[in-house]
């Protein structure tokens, strides 16, 4: 299943030391179901970086590029921006 191929591969990104973020573009008003869930089973969500799949595709576009630079300014994960754009989207959430 490609969900599951996705997984792995951001899980091959994360091994090599790279921060994963994912920009689901997939629906409009939503994320991908069970996206998060196969990269859960894959690498951890603890371990993903960045998730944005709401609203228009240039909204979640800006929100991820402020998100990515927010974090490089920081030096670190920005926990509580990552977990509330994922809260907020309950079709993210959905399998």
């Amino acid at each position: 299943e490609q969900r599951m191929v996705f997984g792995q591969k951001a899980a091959a990104h994360l091994k090599r030391g790279k921060r994963v973020y994912l920009l689901d573009l997939t629906l409009a008003n939503g994320g991908l179901p069970g996206i998060l869930q196969s990269l859960d089973d894959e690498m951890g969500l603890e371990n993903l970086w960045g998730y944005h799949a709401w609203n228009t595709t240039c909204n979640s576009l800006g929100s991820m590029l402020s998100h990515i630079l927010s974090d490089m300014l920081a030096g670190k994960k920005n926990e509580a921006f990552l977990w509330e754009r994922r809260d907020s989207n309950p079709r993210s959430q959905s399998s």
